[in-house]
């Protein structure tokens, strides 16, 4: 990343909002050099993740030319969303270390599934198992004498949507987890950070 933003990078690099960051012709230059012994035309296979309804890893094959530029332009994508996840890593670690007594941080992660199965199941079961969600819920807090806890929850689902009428079900469940065994978080607001 260095060949194409700043020195000491700034936000307004990290967001390529900066007219004095290098041109993507330093970050070409030095990828030329690196594949110096091939020719522009030459083919080379390498892999890559690529996402539709799931997440998988091609083989691809492309020319040395073009493998430079796909590599740039991801780069340069890149960048912006490099800053931003380690800009809200840095927030919420520091809110989860400063909260006050009154105040959960709560952290949720919705993307589980999960199919059943069973120790020497039938043969047919296989095409009719059952799935389920598991959604992980950190919850950061102080009891009423100050001390830092960390509470794991973990709400199983029959629903396999992540939709947003879900997410408000495993929050109020959440909060009223909170009422019930934490009431004095109850009166504040209560922050949360979604993992989907």
């Amino acid at each position: 990343m260095s060949y194409i933003v700043c020195e000491g990078a700034g936000r307004e690099c990290m967001l390529r909002h900066c007219d004095k960051c290098p041109s993507k012709d330093n970050l070409v230059q030095f990828l030329q050099a690196k594949f110096e012994d091939y020719d522009d035309e030459d083919i080379v296979e390498y892999n890559q993740w690529i996402s539709t309804d799931r997440t998988e890893m091609i083989r691809c094959s492309t020319s040395v030319g073009e493998l430079i530029e796909k590599l740039v332009e991801k780069l340069n994508k890149l960048i912006p969303h490099s800053y931003i996840a380690k800009s809200q890593s840095s927030f919420f670690k520091n809110l989860k270390g400063t909260a006050s007594s009154n105040t959960a941080v709560v952290s949720m992660d919705f993307s589980e599934n999960y199919a059943f199965t069973i120790q020497d199941e039938a043969q047919g079961y296989h095409w009719n198992s059952n799935s389920c969600t598991i959604h992980p819920v950190m919850i950061h807090c102080k009891d009423t004498s100050n001390v830092k806890l960390i509470i794991p929850l973990c709400i199983i689902s029959d629903d396999l949507k992540h939709d947003v009428s879900m997410v408000y079900e495993i929050q109020k469940n959440v909060t009223a987890f909170l009422k019930e065994n934490y009431p004095h978080k109850v009166s504040a607001p209560v922050v949360g950070h979604l993992d989907f």
